[in-house]
């Protein structure tokens, strides 16, 4: 949820990528269910993944897939309370 009019911000990419997340998704699955170009979903999947928010686990040979972490879910949980605070 944006405040104001207009594009997603952050806290909306982060949400949306550990939503989806939260049981195992193919790496280019959640490309696209998160809308994003590849350079920003990098970008987003690297910072959550260096801060334990999701891991990725190897599906096969050449696949990942992306699972929220549970540390993860309690910041879907945050990033909730604080939207429903500035309403």
């Amino acid at each position: 949820m944006t405040l104001f009019k207009g594009k997603r911000c952050e806290i909306d990419i982060i949400k949306d990528i550990l939503r989806y997340a939260n049981k195992d998704i193919k790496k280019t699955r959640l490309l696209y269910k998160t809308n994003l170009s590849y350079t920003t979903f990098t970008k987003y999947t690297n910072f959550l993944k260096n801060r334990k928010f999701i891991e990725v686990k190897k599906s096969n040979p050449t696949g990942q897939k992306y699972k929220t972490t549970d540390n993860g879910r309690k910041l879907i949980n945050d990033i909730d309370n604080l939207m429903k605070q500035l309403r």
